[in-house]
């Protein structure tokens, strides 16, 4: 997915031991696939006070860097 690329979280988290995984959907195309948290910031913004840990579903979220998307949630 491009940097800047929307999306909407669909499954997850799992949590693994490099990071938080999230299956999400494009916002464009429909595209889906797993991302880890490091690739991803909510948007709009929570409000000030709102959880941080985990994205729940149907969240929007924005790629800040151009990401692969996975069929699961593994680098492998």
């Amino acid at each position: 997915m491009p940097n800047g690329s929307l999306a909407w979280v669909i499954d997850g988290p799992t949590k693994l031991s490099n990071g938080n995984w999230y299956r999400v959907e494009s916002v464009s195309g429909g595209t889906t696939g797993w991302v880890t948290a490091q690739f991803l910031i909510v948007d709009p913004p929570l409000p000030p006070g709102s959880p941080s840990t985990d994205y729940p579903y149907g969240l929007n979220l924005r790629f800040i860097q151009d990401g692969n998307l996975r069929r699961g949630p593994s680098t492998s």
